[in-house]
């Protein structure tokens, strides 16, 4: 069996060959979701986040 980080290093390696360039941050962080309470906090912080991130970049002027 091969393991997940294997899989998604692979991945990584073709699609920045493809690209030309690397895309992809240096790690990544995996949870196994256990229960409702855990996938609804998942799930929430996954909607927010990308405009947290934006919302701090506008903030800087980048």
């Amino acid at each position: 069996m091969v393991s997940a980080p294997t899989v998604i290093a692979g991945m990584k390696r073709y699609v920045s060959k493809k690209c030309g360039v690397s895309i992809w941050q240096k790690g990544f962080y995996d949870h196994v979701i256990r229960n409702q309470k855990d996938y609804n906090e998942t799930w929430q912080y996954i909607e927010e986040n990308p405009v947290k991130w934006l919302t701090k970049n506008d903030a800087k002027g980048t």
